[in-house]
């Protein structure tokens, strides 16, 4: 298993495991391959982890009103 920061290239697969965790939720919509970039982009870090070469799963941190602090938004 390997924890690593997101690459863009691996949208598919973080929106699959989005998909497999929040079937029927509104929250997918972030998650979808077409707003991953944007949320990546915003996001302070989104790290995946890999396992047999597959994304098995991934978390969202943003900014935190404290200095150099962030807050863990999701993990899936």
């Amino acid at each position: 298993m390997n924890i690593k920061a997101a690459a863009r290239s691996q949208t598919e697969e973080i929106s699959a495991v989005a998909r497999a965790c929040l079937d029927g939720d509104e929250r997918m919509a972030t998650y979808e391959p077409e707003n991953l970039p944007r949320l990546m982009c915003d996001a302070l870090l989104i790290s995946v982890i890999v396992c047999d070469k597959v994304v098995r799963g991934f978390c969202v941190c943003e900014r935190s009103p404290i200095p150099d602090g962030c807050v863990i938004t999701g993990i899936y």
